[in-house]
């Protein structure tokens, strides 16, 4: 599932997806570099470390649930995403046991274990935008995804700094055949660009999407 050397200990293990969720280890470049968990699985004092070579690298600032099953090379940045954002400007949001929030944030490592985490509500908040979305890092700040219709604010945006523009799901006719949703989403290495399947939505010629096609957005234009 992981797609990684382990531990001989933690070699075909069954049901690894499920696995490596609950194990308190997260591999990052195999045997050689990954975070290990220690501390009490259920309460406070849970505590996460960067071992590289067999030797402890860094505590990291970060909570357990701060940290993905499968934690991702970022190449464009030199960075691990540890997990992906999420945020509400309608509602709060609860994770496991923790009190409710407005946005868990990208939150990224640096090769040192120096953590990063970046949030983008206040910016939606600011412009006077009611959506949920979800948050992802790209090469020249976050990729912004909002499940919803165009006239809702559906679409894909781009937040650099202080500012977000939308760029893709900007047409907001034929509202009937278009939920502005992707799926299977993934960026590329240069972090450049953004592939993923959806409904056509910025092409006004077509009456109807029936099925969904592969797009590639370009983002560092």
């Amino acid at each position: 599932h992981i797609c990684q050397k382990t531990k001989p200990e933690d070699v075909d293990v069954a049901g690894s997806a499920v696995f490596y969720a609950s194990k308190d280890i997260r591999y990052l470049k195999g045997e050689e570099e990954y975070l290990l968990f220690s501390g009490n699985r259920n309460g406070e004092g849970r505590s996460v470390a960067l071992i590289r070579n067999g030797k402890p690298v860094a505590t990291l600032q970060v909570k357990a649930t701060d940290v993905a099953p499968a934690p991702q090379y970022l190449p464009f940045r030199d960075e691990y995403l540890l997990t992906a954002g999420a945020f509400s400007t309608l509602r709060t949001m609860t994770r496991f046991d923790e009190a409710p929030t407005t946005e868990y944030p990208i939150v990224t490592m640096a090769g040192s274990g120096k953590i990063k985490r970046e949030y983008v509500r206040p910016l939606f908040e600011k412009n006077h935008m009611a959506v949920d979305g979800f948050t992802f890092p790209y090469a020249k700040g976050t990729l912004i995804f909002v499940p919803a219709r165009p006239k809702e604010g559906g679409g894909v945006y781009l937040s650099q700094g202080e500012s977000i523009r939308r760029v893709w799901c900007v047409n907001t006719g034929k509202t009937l055949d278009r939920q502005c949703q992707a799926t299977e989403g993934s960026m590329s290495p240069d972090g450049c660009h953004f592939a993923f399947y959806a409904k056509d939505s910025d092409d006004p010629k077509p009456p109807f999407a029936f099925g969904s096609s592969l797009k590639i957005l370009p983002l560092c234009r």
